[in-house]
Parts: C-alpha cells; structure tokens; sequence
C-alpha cells in the first residue's frame, strides 16, 4: 500500500506533466519566443498547428537546453525543424547537449554559416541520429499550416533576412541585412504593423537605431541589449525572454526571466 505523502507527491508531478502537456498543445495561436543568453536571434516559433522551429541558438552553456525544457512538455523531445543563420560558432557549442533532449527533423544552413570544424562535428552529429542538412536558399519558402508561411528574403555571407506571415502577422528577422534593403525585397514602404527582432548584427551601423525607428515598426525586439534604444523597444538584456502570441489579428506580449 502507498504512504500517503508518496501517493500525494504522485499526484503531484502527474498534475503537473498534465498540465504542462496541456500547455503545450496546438492553441491556434503563433507564439514567437525571444530567447535570451546571447546578442544573436534565437527564436522558438511554434505554429498555429503545434509545430516548431528553432532558429539559431543560445552562446551560454546549458541555457538553450533549459529554456526549450521550461517550453515543451517532458514526453515531447523533437523539433520541427533548425535554422541555422548565425555566422558565428556560437550557436553550436552547446549543441551536443542541446540534441541530448530534443532532436530537430530538419535542418537548414544558411551560406554565411561557415564550413568550420564546430559545423562538420554537428553536422556529423546529426547524420547519425538521421538527420539530414539542407542549404538554405534565397526565396526560398516554408509552408508552417494554417495559412502561416516563413520566406528566405536574402542570404549572403554575412546575412539571412527572413519574414514569417500569418494573417496580419508580420514577423521580421533582418539577420544583418539593412532596413533599407530588407524594405526593398519586400517591397514594402515601410515597416508599420511588423514585429522586428533585432541582433547586434543589425545594430552595428551607426545610424541603425534611426533608421529602424523611422521605418515605424508595430513592436521591435532586441536580442541582448544596446545603450540608448528608442522609447518602447525591448530588450532580452533587460526583460530576459520575450514572447510574442498572435491569432494573426492581434499582438500580446510578455517577458521574464
């Protein structure tokens, strides 16, 4: 016969597997996590349909590993697919821990990603688990379900611009491409009504606070943190995680640590 403290710590950790397994079912929503730990972007995108998508990684030990633990239940152990765009070796030092817990079914590697021996360990990695890596192209597409869909806007050896659209989401990743240029491509005016996250690649040049403010964004997301941001950017250095929820009509957000 069970003692009752083992039988209530029992239905305790039951509780709480099915409530984060609840949690972590398909809403309908789109929910955009800036993660911290790092000046580059490293979001967590799950899709409407309960997919995921990871792009790029955490620079500090341990800390991708933990903050994709606190976000998916403790019996799913797979991502949807990784993107990898960072130019820097950064995103894949921990790697090797990070593929102890959750195992990505697709891989994509943009050209400014350098052919490093850091790359050739993960890449050998990830055939043994059966995971394959494929280039990134520009232009090219990702249909995410429900009408959500992620574009490969430029790639170069030193960006990777991208934009995810569902309804009237509008999620934009620079990379390091400027916002003139991005604008372009996109043939876009302007940015009002758009999500920007930020690395401190796309705050390097002088002038690239200015010109991002003045292309009116709807919220801008900072990955890290930068000295004088204009009034109401956020930043992972101050707020820690940010995360944004859409219905694809309207915004939320939220930050902690």
């Amino acid at each position: 016969m069970l003692k009752p403290g083992v039988v209530l710590l029992g239905a305790g950790v039951a509780a709480v597997l099915v409530l984060r397994v609840a949690l972590s079912m398909p809403d309908g929503e789109m929910d955009i996590t800036l993660l911290g730990g790092g000046q580059q972007a490293t979001l967590l995108v799950r899709t409407p349909g309960g997919e995921t998508l990871l792009l790029n990684g955490a620079t500090q030990a341990g800390v991708l590993s933990s903050e994709l633990g606190k976000r998916f239940p403790p019996l799913e152990r797979r991502l949807g697919a990784w993107l990898l765009t960072d130019p820097s070796s950064a995103p894949l030092q921990e790697f090797d821990l990070l593929t102890q817990r959750f195992t990505p079914g697709l891989v994509y590697r943009s050209p400014s990603v350098p052919n490093s021996a850091d790359w050739r360990r993960v890449s050998a990695s990830l055939a043994l688990k059966g995971v394959i890596s494929s280039p990134l192209q520009a232009g090219q597409g990702f249909d995410l379900g429900q009408g959500a869909r992620l574009q490969v806007l430029a790639l170069s050896d030193n960006a990777s611009a991208l934009l995810l659209e569902w309804g009237r989401l509008r999620l934009v990743v620079p990379g390091g491409l400027a916002s003139s240029e991005l604008l372009r491509l996109a043939g876009r005016r302007n940015w009002e009504g758009c999500l920007v996250v930020l690395s401190a690649a796309d705050l390097a040049a002088a002038d690239a606070q200015t010109t991002w403010a003045q292309g009116r964004p709807l919220v801008v997301l900072v990955a890290g943190g930068a000295t004088a941001l204009p009034p109401g950017w956020m930043e992972t250095a101050r707020l820690g995680w940010i995360e944004a929820k859409s219905d694809g009509q309207n915004l939320w957000l939220q930050a902690g640590h």
